[in-house]
């Protein structure tokens, strides 16, 4: 009952490649809430493999997945093109992992918060990049 007032946070997710412009794109979507008056909190997290590691490492093993060096670096690439089962599975895989990690952390934020590690005790409006 103690969260009986309060209302539950609202949640932005981005999820994208490397350079395309998830903090740009979060930070002024943070700052044009904040000029509306919504209390805003910019999370950044870390993406992470729960389910598609194991289907990577599948994938590695059945040849979806290709190396090569350019001087001293090692780049790779899935050929998920090749198998469209493996195509859909990865980007519901994806989408589990990126929902894992986001409840995960607006958990850990909300302990902060009961644990008077946040001196703004209201509603926020989480945007995560």
């Amino acid at each position: 009952m103690r969260y009986q007032n309060r209302q539950v946070p609202k949640v932005i997710c981005l999820s994208g490649i490397d350079g395309s412009g998830k903090t740009t794109l979060s930070q002024m979507l943070a700052n044009e809430f904040k000029k509306k008056g919504y209390k805003v909190h910019y999370v950044w997290m870390r993406y992470n493999h729960y389910f598609t590691k194991p289907l990577l490492g599948i994938c590695r093993l059945v040849g979806l997945t290709k190396y090569y060096r350019i001087e001293n670096y090692r780049i790779g690439f899935h050929l998920f093109y090749k198998s469209k089962p493996i195509s859909i599975l990865f980007i519901f895989l994806k989408l589990i992992d990126t929902y894992i990690a986001t409840v995960l952390k607006l958990i850990s934020n909300h302990k902060n918060i009961d644990r008077g590690e946040d001196n703004d005790s209201s509603p926020k409006q989480y945007l995560s990049d």
